[in-house]
């Protein structure tokens, strides 16, 4: 779902509509509140395009959005809290109620970090995890559930086994994320800046143009 999320938001970058997010967000509301109706009432509606635009899961991919905006566009306010509402409300409709409960801890938790009151997790050990967290979480499931099964399947105790899948799941994201992730992080950054920081040999050459 993630891949799709990305290339969505690929699209919409490629094709300038993302200052037009806002219209985006309520169109993905809408498509999920129609594919709940659809389904509660036993109608066909599109797989491809469920999955696709995974409807089901949007409105938390919304929430993210907004939260974002409001960090770096204060002036939205209000517009992005009428939308956060709209994706809470949808999630309701659309999904069982404990999505509904994960979606306001998770509105919690963001407002709590937008307004400063997580500063603790400053600490070096939650810089760390955060550091090696994407890792973790594309390893975790994959890697750490197979072991757990075989652990289990050979007579080790279910606690025994998880401490050590998760034990070697952090020691493989970590060796991940600073081997892989952040070097490619770093290129692929330091290209970007490169690409927007303007030629000096262009610089002049347009100078008399101007």
């Amino acid at each position: 779902m993630e891949l799709f999320f990305y290339v969505q938001m690929l699209v919409w970058w490629m094709s300038g509509q993302l200052k037009r997010i806002h219209w985006i967000i309520a169109a993905w509301l809408l498509v999920a509140v129609v594919y709940a109706e659809t389904t509660q009432h036993q109608l066909h509606f599109s797989y491809i395009v469920r999955e696709m635009l995974i409807v089901r899961h949007i409105p938390f991919f919304a929430i993210g959005i907004l939260f974002y905006r409001i960090c770096t566009r204060p002036q939205e306010l209000w517009l992005n809290l009428a939308l956060m509402a709209l994706s809470l409300i949808a999630i309701s409709v659309s999904l069982a109620p404990v999505f509904l409960v994960a979606g306001l801890v998770c509105c919690t938790i963001f407002a709590l970090f937008i307004t400063g009151q997580l500063r603790w997790l400053r600490a070096r050990a939650f810089v760390f995890l955060g550091q090696i967290s994407y890792s973790l979480y594309l390893l975790h499931q994959g890697i750490g559930y197979a072991l757990i099964h075989r652990l289990e399947a050979n007579a080790v105790p279910s606690l025994v086994a998880v401490i050590f899948a998760a034990c070697v799941s952090l020691v493989l994201a970590t060796i991940l994320a600073y081997g892989v992730e952040c070097p490619v992080m770093r290129i692929l950054r330091d290209a970007w800046r490169r690409r927007r920081l303007p030629q000096p040999g262009l610089d002049e050459e347009a100078a008399p143009l101007r």
